[in-house]
């Protein structure tokens, strides 16, 4: 039975409301006093400030994206390895992107989640298809390098310059891929 004009008590452990009357809190178990006067903390009518949590949203997707990639795993192991890559990059995006928009005072819903998640899946995807690209140009480089080469030592020195160009262009990717994450990411306002 609810008292309309009884304030809630907030726990002072979780913050978690409970009915006036209550000597337990419903949620972690701490013990209220009973019989004497109560704190005027547990009578606020907002609840303390609590320690920063993840919402049941969050934590319920991030444990299906961890069951895709074990049910991945089982069928095939060899594309957890570019699953992971791809999500994980893509879950911390999301999880900075809805705390951006709780900041900003939205109520962040299921669907906004899953709406932020999507987006960020397709951003670290056309990332990554940067990269490649850009790692691409840098080997048919490297690759014309050494069809143009002549055989005997120049062949040699066109071979090192090939691996060369090879590295650069897979650390330029690399650094490609690394600012176009750190450009896309959710600004703050």
């Amino acid at each position: 039975m609810t008292h309309p004009t009884a304030p809630a008590i907030h726990c002072p452990e979780c913050s978690a409301a409970n009915e006036p009357g209550n000597t337990l809190c419903w949620l972690c178990g701490r013990r209220f006093d009973a019989g004497g006067p109560i704190d005027a903390q547990l009578l606020s009518a907002a609840p303390p400030a609590a320690h920063p949590q993840f919402a049941l949203s969050t934590m319920m997707l991030i444990i299906t994206l961890i069951c895709v990639c074990l049910g991945v795993l089982t069928i095939a192991p060899g594309l957890i390895v570019p699953l992971v890559v791809v999500v994980v990059p893509a879950l911390f995006r999301t999880v900075s992107a809805t705390k951006r928009m709780a900041r900003q005072g939205q109520d962040v819903t299921i669907s906004d989640r899953v709406a932020a998640f999507s987006t960020s899946l397709g951003i670290v995807f056309l990332v990554w298809i940067a990269g490649i690209v850009a790692f691409g140009a840098a080997c048919a480089t490297a690759v014309g390098v050494v069809l143009s080469a002549d055989g005997g030592s120049s062949g040699d020195t066109a071979v090192a310059i090939a691996i060369g160009i090879s590295i650069a262009g897979a650390l330029g990717a690399l650094l490609l891929m690394i600012v176009l994450y750190v450009k896309s990411w959710p600004k703050r306002k």
